[in-house]
């Protein structure tokens, strides 16, 4: 048996106020005959299990966030978008953001992908003329982890989006 958190999609595509409030579901994950191969491959001993597990939501987004960041860095360069994660990294005053109102979930159910263990890529959002890049995060993919979805920052060479379009579209990278 897997436990796997599941989000909502990130407040911002929702056009909600930044809220301290994480809403998560967990998913169990299992299958017959797949429990050994996951044990084997997670290295638990005889006895051990993932059973009683205490769940820090907030703590899990922060390491997808993290994830993310570093991944759009890695891409864009360090100057090549406006951040929107540092403040919540450096916990410094009061962040205009929080974490759900940027890491949030895709909502739909992800078949298992023996092929990758982890997978990201990139994307870009528009919401009301503002375009964002995102990274949308798959951990354990073999599993049937969900897709996770972070808001990394702003887009600064995009040509934008009229102010007035009042609607989201998402493109692929």
């Amino acid at each position: 048996m897997i436990y796997a958190m599941e989000f909502p999609l990130p407040g911002i595509f929702l056009r909600c106020k930044p809220s301290s409030t994480t809403k998560a579901k967990i998913r169990v994950i299992f299958g017959k005959g797949e429990i050994n191969r996951v044990i084997k491959h997670l290295a638990l001993n005889d006895g051990e299990s993932l059973v009683g597990l205490v769940f820090y939501p907030e703590k899990f987004m922060m390491l997808l966030a993290k994830i993310a960041h570093g991944f759009a860095v890695s891409a864009h360069g360090v100057n090549g978008f406006r951040h929107r994660l540092p403040p919540l990294f450096l916990r410094e005053g009061v962040a205009a953001d929080t974490l759900s109102h940027l890491v949030g979930g895709i909502p739909k159910i992800d078949l298992p992908t023996p092929e990758y263990t982890h997978s990201c890529w990139f994307g870009r959002v528009c919401i009301d003329g503002v375009c964002f890049f995102t990274v949308k995060i798959r951990l354990f993919a073999f599993l049937g982890f969900p897709t996770y979805i972070v808001v990394v920052g702003e887009d600064l060479k995009s040509q934008s989006v009229p102010a007035d379009a009042k609607r989201i579209f998402v493109s692929p990278w």
